[in-house]
């Protein structure tokens, strides 16, 4: 396997992994499935989305992304991945104070998914359920109950030895 991750969006600048710093402390975190299906979205799909960012001086901190500059930063230091630069956007925050509350902003965009729209949306652009259940884990949806309620995909049966 090529342990290179590609960078698949245009932004207004890149900056080194390294030069990125956490903003929003502890406040989230990633499960090891949630980790696994960031990492198998990055080798694939590589970075598709820019970070926003807000410089101060010379640093350079992390609006959003924290999970996968956190994911990037694993596998390279685990795994021997090649990270490139990565691809940020600039915030405007004339204050400290003003820059932390654009992380809680930030934190509170995702919403909740409609899961018939959702499923609609997925239809309509041919994505299959595999590259959802490989990459994705949509807040508040169980994908083995929406595969089976809105695809009409019965989830796989769990085979158990029976005792003799």
């Amino acid at each position: 396997m090529d342990k290179k991750i590609l960078v698949t969006v245009d932004a207004h600048t890149t900056v080194p992994l390294d030069k990125l710093e956490a903003f929003q402390e502890d406040i989230k975190t990633i499960s090891k499935e949630e980790y696994e299906k960031l990492r198998a979205s990055l080798i694939s799909e590589g970075i598709g989305l820019s970070l926003h960012v807000w410089k101060q001086r010379t640093k350079h901190f992390l609006i959003d992304g924290h999970q996968r500059v956190w994911t990037l930063k694993k596998m390279r230091d685990d795994e021997g991945f090649i990270i490139p630069e990565i691809p940020i956007s600039l915030i405007r925050a004339k204050t400290f104070e003003i820059a932390k509350r654009r992380v809680i902003i930030a934190l509170s965009l995702s919403g909740k998914l409609k899961e018939d729209a959702f499923a609609l949306y997925i239809k309509n652009n041919n994505i299959p359920i595999e590259f959802l259940a490989a990459h994705v884990s949509p807040p508040g949806i169980n994908m083995g109950d929406f595969a089976e309620k809105f695809m009409n995909i019965k989830p796989p049966a769990v085979e158990v030895d029976a005792p003799e």
